[in-house]
């Protein structure tokens, strides 16, 4: 269970990187960017720390990279629920990734959770 656990958050955080990914605005007088159709999404990746329970208040640390010319928005979602399959709560998130960089993001909650599997 706590394998399931730990493949089903990395899937859902790069999930929500990966649809939450999108061209930063800039000034008009900007017209070399690719067009938003040709950006590519983030790379993503993400360790689970641990043996999986959680106590407290969980901190995990997601690895971005923007792999094109452009600064990029990431739009982060973070949902939590128990092993059972209770919502517990969903955060959210934005970080910024400067063309062609990669930046180290730390997903924190603000709940304080009892010990067990989310």
């Amino acid at each position: 269970m706590k394998k399931t656990f730990s493949i089903l958050l990395t899937v859902m955080a790069v999930w929500a990187v990966t649809v939450g990914c999108n061209k930063t605005s800039g000034t008009e007088e900007e017209h070399t960017d690719p067009p938003i159709e040709d950006l590519t999404p983030f790379t993503t990746s993400m360790e689970i720390p641990g043996d999986g329970i959680v106590d407290n208040q969980p901190s995990f640390t997601l690895h971005l990279e923007n792999p094109n010319t452009v600064e990029m928005k990431a739009d982060i979602q973070l949902s939590i629920s128990t092993d059972q399959g209770s919502k517990v709560g969903t955060y959210t998130q934005t970080a910024q990734v400067a063309a062609s960089a990669a930046v180290d993001v730390e997903l924190r909650t603000d709940a304080v959770l009892d010990p067990g599997f989310y």
